[in-house]
C-alpha cells in the first residue's frame, strides 16, 4: 500500500506514511466510537447493519419533525398574507401586490384596474342582526369574490366592508363587465339566520384605470 500511493501520487515516502498513520488512526477512532471490533470480520459486518439501522431511524425521525416545521411555516406564511375571517388576501398583501403589478404594467406600457367594492348599508346589518351576522355576510362577500376571480385578477379585503380587487390588462368595457358581474353575484347572496331570517346584500362598486402606466 505504501508502496503504490508514493507510486500513483508520486509522494514523498514520509508524507504517505504520515498519511497512512492519520487514517489508521481515525478508523480505531471510529471503531471505538461504534463499539466495532476490527479483527472479528463477522462481528463488524453485523455492527455495520446495526449502524445503517440506526442512521436510518435517525434519518427518518428527522424527516417527521421536519415536516411539521414546514407545515407550521406554511400556516404562518398563510396567517400573515391572508384575512382570517373572510379567506381573501388582506391588506397587507393588497399592498405588495399592487405595488408588483403596477410596477409591472409601468415597465411594460399596460393597463391596470382597480374596482372598491363597498357592502351598502353594512352597519345596519350589525346593529340589527348583529355582529355574527355581519361577519358571516363578509365572508360570504369573500367566497362570492373567490368564485369569480378571472385568471390574473387579484381580491383582497381592503378593511371593515369594502374590498378591492385588481385586474391587470383590461379596458373600460371589460372593467364595467367584471364590475357588473361582480355586483349581481353579491345580490344573489343569501345569509340564512336562526328565526327565519334571511339576509341579503348589494354593493356599491367604484372603478379607476390607469392606462398606459408610464
Amino acid at each position: 500500500m505504501h508502496e503504490r500511493l508514493t507510486r500513483d501520487f508520486q509522494c514523498d515516502g514520509d508524507a504517505v506514511s504520515q498519511l497512512l498513520q492519520e487514517v489508521r488512526s481515525g478508523v480505531r477512532q471510529t471503531a471505538v466510537a461504534f463499539e466495532l471490533e476490527l479483527d472479528d470480520p463477522k462481528r463488524l459486518a453485523e455492527r455495520q447493519i446495526q449502524t445503517g439501522q440506526l442512521l436510518t431511524q435517525f434519518a427518518m425521525g428527522m424527516a417527521a419533525r421536519i415536516e411539521p416545521l414546514e407545515s407550521r411555516q406554511q400556516t404562518l406564511e398563510q396567517l400573515a398574507t391572508t384575512d382570517g375571517l373572510t379567506g381573501i388576501a388582506n391588506r397587507r398583501t393588497l399592498d405588495l401586490q399592487f405595488r408588483a403589478l403596477y410596477d409591472a404594467a409601468r415597465g411594460a406600457g399596460r393597463t391596470l384596474a382597480l374596482l372598491m367594492i363597498d357592502l351598502d348599508l353594512f352597519k345596519r346589518v350589525n346593529d340589527e342582526h348583529g355582529h355574527q351576522a355581519g361577519d358571516e355576510l363578509l365572508q360570504a362577500l369573500g367566497a362570492v369574490l373567490r368564485a369569480n376571480a378571472s385568471d390574473g385578477e387579484f381580491a383582497a379585503r381592503y378593511g371593515g366592508e369594502e374590498f378591492c380587487v385588481l385586474i391587470p390588462d383590461a379596458d373600460e368595457s371589460r372593467v364595467r363587465d367584471r364590475a357588473e358581474l361582480l355586483r349581481c353575484a353579491i345580490a344573489a347572496i343569501r345569509v340564512p339566520l336562526a328565526g327565519g331570517v334571511t339576509l341579503a346584500a348589494t354593493a356599491s362598486i367604484g372603478a379607476a384605470l390607469a392606462a398606459d402606466v408610464a
